[in-house]
């Protein structure tokens, strides 16, 4: 019969880690989608971020593929489909047909949350493509030139933070993105 001994040292440190990992991952308070956004639309009414701490825009969003849509227009036409994001758009069905990973959309989430008089911010650390993302109809943040062809299209790749206050409940993001240069499209 064997006896139960302590660990060594150097194998009880590496577990340990482990643990303190695990339990960092799997908490509510991590910066994870506890709901993640569905059919364009999420719930953030009952996050506290003084709880909870960050919260991710993470779901699927309403998806207009191969337009190029204002805020106004996004609102008020019917989404080719609904595409995870963060994802690429390769090979995602649209009209019976796989995407190529070279071309343009409109991304649109509508996010509610709990006071709407109060300053939110927005991090966005890496999309290798051109985009252009708007809050509540107003233009916040740019990286390259969206476009429609190669020609009209540059790609950039800045982090970009940006602070809005909405004026309603609802927030509306809406975010055109064209690629013509990385391997993968999308947001």
């Amino acid at each position: 019969m064997r006896r139960n001994r302590p660990l060594p040292r150097r194998a009880a440190l590496p577990l340990a880690f482990l643990f303190v990992f695990l339990i960092l991952t799997l908490s509510p308070g991590r910066a994870a989608a506890d709901h993640p956004a569905s059919r364009g639309f999420l719930d953030l009414s009952d996050h506290t971020f003084a709880d909870s701490g960050l919260a991710t825009l993470d779901g699927d969003w309403a998806f207009y593929w191969g337009q190029l849509l204002t805020p106004e227009e996004a609102a008020a036409v019917p989404p080719s489909g609904y595409m995870p994001v963060p994802g690429g758009w390769n090979g995602a069905q649209v009209g019976g047909a796989a995407l190529p990973a070279d071309g343009y959309a409109t991304y649109r989430l509508q996010v509610r949350v709990a006071d709407p008089n109060r300053s939110y911010g927005l991090a966005i650390r890496y999309m290798g493509t051109a985009y252009r993302l708007w809050v509540d109809g107003r233009l916040v943040a740019a990286n390259g030139t969206v476009g429609t062809t190669p020609e009209t299209s540059q790609p950039e790749l800045l982090p970009v933070a940006v602070h809005f206050t909405p004026q309603e409940p609802v927030v509306n993001l809406v975010v055109q993105v064209s690629n013509f240069d990385h391997r993968i499209g999308g947001v």
